[in-house]
């Protein structure tokens, strides 16, 4: 597909460490591929091996959560739109186009180095567990909307949606975790257990195991997407008009001032919990410095439609994606972005696979 592309880096204003400790942002270095004859090569940052030759012809070239373009191996995303849209997008700004899934998509996540899931309107669910590939759907015996889906190394799989529908999905198959009411807007696993989050403000929590939830919050605004650290018990929470909250525990919820009253859609927290970064509204950017005595927060807007989703890898890779086929693609954990115009449609979720992401 031919992207058109922004060269315009855009940069906002930033706490003074926040690429450190956002996502442990690490200096940029050469890519390995393996050649035809199983011997290791470095390429160069035209694609080129060093004997001259270019690193790849097609994506099976390349390592896991990466892609083949103009002969390179480059970092990719993939992406999901409203009307079942499925794309793969490079970091240099190229796009494969795939088999769309159905209409109404909500999210999409990815799990290790081959697995995916997408989840939407009607309980729809959709898995690839051969990098995409194939898709395959999911019977749920649901009829709720499912607005978010996560994912635990491998261990277990959780989706929420309207009406206070929650599904988890593991070794022992799939089951419903009862208790919860509202329309569950996000979901998260991480060093604060397993947490669904209401658009009427209320925070859940469950035991996958005993397959009850039970509220342990009420946040005063509308939420709409919460993640968690897997080091520590921290975690983010946001929701309309500007609405941010944070937490040391996953219990006890604190509101910041986000510094906008744009809706924000979409959180990511680091591993280790130090930093996090939201998306939403009017290319709203809101980063979260969390490792200093007081959280500091900072915000830019960048000229360009609504955010829906973001994901950035451990060396500060990665995308947020919107409306009318937006992708803002960042290498430095957020600091600046540079944008692609897919020509798609509405894009609501953004992942990528490989070790390297969570």
């Amino acid at each position: 597909m031919d992207l058109h592309r922004s060269h315009r880096a855009l940069r906002g204003r930033h706490s003074h460490a926040c690429a450190g400790l956002l996502l442990g942002l690490l200096s940029g270095g050469s890519i390995a591929c393996d050649d035809d004859d199983g011997s290791t090569s470095t390429a160069t940052s035209q694609g080129m091996t060093s004997g001259g030759n270019p690193q790849c012809s097609k994506d099976s070239d390349c390592g896991t959560g990466q892609m083949c373009s103009g002969g390179a191996c480059v970092d990719a995303s993939w992406v999901v739109g409203g009307d079942g849209a499925v794309l793969r997008v490079g970091g240099d700004g190229s796009s494969e186009s795939h088999e769309p899934l159905a209409p109404g998509l909500f999210a999409i996540e990815c799990n290790g180095e081959a697995e995916a899931w997408v989840v939407g309107a009607a309980g729809y669910v959709a898995r690839t567990s051969d990098g995409g590939a194939h898709w395959s759907t999911v019977a749920t015996g649901v009829h709720a909307d499912l607005h978010d889906v996560e994912a635990d190394h491998g261990v277990m799989v959780s989706a929420v949606g309207t009406d206070g529908t929650w599904l988890v999905i593991d070794d022992a198959g799939m089951r419903s975790i009862d208790g919860a009411t509202g329309s569950l807007a996000g979901v998260a696993m991480g060093a604060a257990g397993l947490l669904a989050i209401a658009d009427d403000g209320t925070v859940w929590s469950a035991e996958p195991t005993a397959g009850l939830a039970v509220a342990i919050a009420t946040l005063d605004g509308t939420p709409q997407a919460i993640d968690l650290a897997h080091d520590v018990a921290r975690g983010v929470a946001v929701g309309r008009d500007g609405a941010l909250w944070w937490s040391a525990d996953g219990v006890q919820w604190r509101a910041l001032d986000s510094g906008t009253q744009h809706d924000l859609h979409a959180v990511q927290i680091a591993r280790d919990g130090r930093g996090a970064i939201a998306v939403g509204a009017a290319g709203t950017i809101v980063r979260v410095d969390l490792d200093a005595d007081a959280p500091i927060v900072t915000h830019v807007e960048l000229a360009t439609d609504d955010l829906r989703d973001i994901h950035l890898d451990w060396q500060g890779h990665g995308a947020a994606v919107g409306d009318a086929g937006i992708v803002a693609l960042t290498e430095d954990a957020g600091l600046s972005f540079e944008l692609v115009h897919t020509s798609r449609s509405d894009l609501v979720g953004v992942d990528a696979l490989g070790p390297e992401h969570w």
